[in-house]
């Protein structure tokens, strides 16, 4: 809403002025009172920071009436963020950079005005650059500068449109500071799930590691499918803890060799509500608990524990199905050996729109080389690779955990330093030989 929107009688208000004669009352406050609560409802702290940011910058430009706005950040390796009709290259930030940090003294004053900038370096070394308003934002550290370029039909900026930027720049500050306690708590949560998983592994050793590597095959599956950066992060805490019932199941239960009889497989099903009732009360899991409690439906209502068929099974759930399957045949499980992957994906095909979602399935084969990656004994092979990816989603996706980077490292320290200890404890899935049905 503007100001324009807020009727006649307030678009048209008179204030009076010291010669005794009316003048029309400056709305430009009221605009961006409405503008920041507005923008306020709009942002959201599990989107992008760069989403954000473009939304702050696009609601603040008209209301100081800027051509274009800039927000530059102090760390040159993120990127700037500009909206309007002044063009800046990317390739720009470090000339911008150093213009602005030897042109004021910030930390003495962090509000920079240059209506002239030609009698300073700023047309010199960006002619597009008319006028100039600067906003300098700290907290506890230098975070970045807000930029008002060029005031719209040829006048000046004012000090009063720095009062209009302020509330604009405490959105920003508030949204930085928002953000890094969010993501402490999520590193704090994937720490958690992590420490939980290593449970896992511990009372059932011989399928060590199944569960990381179907929470990264589950985050490749879903980056197929085009689901957001928020949803990966879910998504690879769903693949971490979808097992996390089996640890109210007996070791003698887990560690058994062979087929189980029906009573045995009866209990081990009840995992899946074990694990579901661990976290149930957990609010910030709540989102995986879908995963947890149906990754064992089957697409055609032959699953359980529920019975679900189709798109009734959540989505979370059948990707988490469909990866927990591919790792199972994958590396093997019990007594049965581990399947050539030719093979694996052969038989997800066989029984896609049966056990699987066909779509998913589809995804798989398209990552194929992505997902060759992710099993044991591949690591040097895929290490730039893993390295790369991990580089990739640090920097853009807020939901990926940080550790990201350091399991690659722990994983190449493991290869060189025994690489058949890496390849000798795959993952492993009981099942039930008879009926051919997942126990997983």
């Amino acid at each position: 809403m503007s100001a324009s929107e807020l009727g006649p009688s307030l678009s048209q208000a008179k204030m009076p002025a010291s010669s005794g004669t009316l003048q029309p009352m400056d709305l430009r406050p009221w605009e961006a009172l409405l503008t920041l609560q507005s923008v306020a409802q709009r942002l959201r702290l599990c989107q992008d920071a760069s989403s954000n940011l473009q939304i702050l910058l696009a609601a603040a430009a008209p209301v100081i009436g800027a051509e274009s706005l800039v927000w530059l950040p102090s760390e040159s390796h993120l990127p700037f963020h500009c909206v309007g009709s002044v063009s800046w290259p990317q390739a720009d930030c470090a000339r911008l950079m150093a213009l602005i940090s030897r042109e004021h003294d910030w930390l003495r004053n962090p509000t920079y005005l240059a209506n002239q900038p030609e009698q300073t370096c700023w047309q010199r070394e960006f002619s597009q650059v008319h006028q100039v308003l600067a906003l300098y934002l700290s907290e506890h550290k230098p975070l970045g500068w807000l930029l008002a370029i060029n005031k719209q039909g040829g006048t000046r900026f004012r000090r009063t449109d720095t009062a209009l930027l302020l509330p604009f720049l405490g959105l920003i500050r508030f949204y930085h500071h928002s953000t890094d306690r969010l993501q402490e708590l999520r590193d704090l949560l994937f720490g958690f799930a992590r420490s939980l998983t290593a449970a896992i592994d511990a009372k059932d050793p011989r399928r060590s590691g199944h569960s990381e590597r179907t929470a990264r095959i589950a985050v490749v599956l879903a980056r197929q499918l085009s689901l957001s950066s928020a949803d990966l992060g879910e998504i690879y805490l769903a693949g971490l803890l979808h097992d996390i019932g089996k640890l109210g199941l007996p070791e003698t239960l887990l560690r058994k060799p062979g087929p189980w009889s029906i009573e045995e497989m009866r209990r081990f099903q009840q995992h899946v509500n074990i694990g579901y009732t661990f976290l149930a009360d957990l609010h910030l899991l709540r989102n995986i608990l879908p995963a947890v409690l149906h990754h064992h439906e089957y697409y055609d209502g032959s699953g359980y524990p529920d019975g679900l068929r189709g798109e009734e099974i959540p989505l979370i759930a059948r990707i988490v199905a469909v990866a927990d399957a591919y790792d199972a045949l994958s590396t093997g499980y019990y007594d049965i050996p581990a399947l050539p992957i030719a093979e694996v994906e052969q038989r997800l095909v066989n029984e896609s729109g049966q056990k699987w979602d066909p779509q998913i399935v589809q995804a798989l084969l398209a990552a194929r080389q992505e997902l060759l990656a992710i099993r044991p004994g591949s690591v040097g092979q895929s290490f730039c690779q893993h390295m790369e990816q991990a580089l990739q989603h640090c920097l853009t996706a807020e939901d990926v955990p940080r550790h990201a980077i350091q399991d690659s490292m722990q994983e190449l320290a493991l290869e060189l330093g025994d690489s058949q200890s890496v390849s000798a404890s795959p993952a492993h899935d009981a099942s039930d030989t008879a009926s051919g049905t997942w126990a997983d």
